[in-house]
């Protein structure tokens, strides 16, 4: 539902919403050659905002979490809500 270009490399993050039984996913996708090079599920997900530090060293994921859901005819309301940062180190070896 949303990408952000790294500052520094060829690495584009994106992450994908929930649906149904599959979670939520942060990926990083390097470019051209379309490798993925991390991933991550995430569960109970109403929002994420992707952040990179300036000089493409770390990507924080703020993950908007939600404890109950309701639907109401073709409106989402979340209950519960809770935040919390993912971060990743993009020089560490893996």
């Amino acid at each position: 539902r949303d990408f952000c270009w790294s500052p520094s490399d060829n690495v584009l993050a994106y992450w994908v919403a929930e649906d149904k039984d599959v979670p939520a996913r942060v990926t990083l996708l390097e470019i051209p050659n379309r490798t993925e090079t991390r991933s991550k599920n995430l569960f109970s997900v109403a929002d994420c905002k992707i952040h990179w530090q300036k000089s493409g060293d770390y990507l924080c994921v703020k993950v908007d979490r939600y404890s109950k859901v309701k639907k109401d005819k073709n409106e989402i309301k979340y209950s519960g809500m809770y935040y919390n940062f993912e971060i990743f180190h993009m020089r560490e070896k893996v």
